[in-house]
């Protein structure tokens, strides 16, 4: 049987939907190993940011745990990168789940410890646990590493293409606040190469310009292999905003002349995407049964 360990390195989750994460991750066949800060609210202090920082360092050190899966996301995660022992987890090898802010764990672990493999993708206090998504189920073939095929299966009627055309490359990316958050630091994205997935939510119109403009500038669009980008980037409701999602992202995307396709189902959305990070993928957009995303075992 396969131990997911959960660890908590931003904020607490809801109880009540933490609970029911378990209980899915149960009736799928999991036996969990909950950490210790899941059910303690406390204030953003050193000394918490430090034991949150031992409790994922412990988890994904623990030899009784075969996958480690995050409780949620939220403010916090940068705060703990001082109290962990990278050199320790350089030689780890076990799956690592996570989305939003958990994107600055990604982007460290694939520099200090590129042998966990790493998911952009649900966690355990998610609402689609409550809903039993049949997207779960993806999460599961991770966390016990089997083949994971076409992540955009089924998506034909969901997904937009913005350029076709076919990349190959591992996939690097997450939420794109978090994703600029990573330029100038000893873990900052390395794009070159590779298939590039890009999400957020709520930001406004004008942040997003911002962010996209500065990977620009920072010469993080080019050579890139391809793109997918989320649903959810800019505020529904904003008062003049500097154009809409699909116009911003259009201005930055489409001059590349590389595949891209937009409103895929990652990151934050009620049913998301589990994506491998940092493994050897083919991206189609010209698809026959609709754009695909086909990654190697993991």
């Amino acid at each position: 049987m396969t131990t997911v360990g959960i660890v908590t390195p931003s904020c607490q989750p809801e109880p009540a939907r933490l609970q029911v994460g378990i209980g899915v991750l149960e009736e799928l066949g999991f036996r969990v190993l909950l950490g210790e800060c899941a059910f303690e609210e406390r204030p953003h202090t050193p000394e918490e940011d430090a034991r949150r920082g031992r409790e994922f360092q412990e988890m994904l050190l623990n030899p009784a745990v075969d996958a480690v899966l995050c409780a949620r996301g939220g403010y916090g995660v940068a705060r703990l990168l001082d109290f962990v022992d990278w050199d320790r987890l350089a030689h780890v090898e076990k799956p690592f789940c996570g989305y939003s802010d958990i994107t600055t764990l990604h982007g460290i672990l694939a520099r200090r410890a590129p042998g966990i493999l790493r998911a952009y993708g649900p966690m355990a206090a998610d609402r689609m646990m409550e809903r039993r998504s049949p997207r779960i189920r993806q999460l599961a073939r991770f966390l016990r590493r089997e083949p994971m095929g076409n992540l955009l299966e089924g998506l034909a009627g969901e997904i937009r293409v913005m350029r076709e055309g076919s990349a190959e490359g591992p996939i690097t990316g997450g939420c794109l606040c978090l994703v600029i958050a990573t330029l100038g630091t000893p873990y900052e994205i390395d794009t070159r190469g590779k298939i590039l997935i890009l999400e957020d939510i709520n930001e406004e119109s004008r942040r997003i310009d911002r962010y996209m403009n500065q990977l620009k500038h920072a010469g993080k669009l080019e050579g890139v292999a391809g793109v997918i980008c989320g649903r959810t980037f800019c505020l529904p409701d904003e008062q003049e905003p500097m154009g809409s999602q699909d116009e911003i992202l259009w201005r930055y995307l489409e001059p590349m002349g590389i595949p891209v396709v937009y409103d895929a189902p990652i990151g934050h959305v009620p049913e998301l995407l589990t994506v491998p990070l940092d493994v050897p993928a083919a991206l189609d957009t010209a698809a026959s049964g609709g754009p695909s995303l086909v990654v190697d075992d993991a």
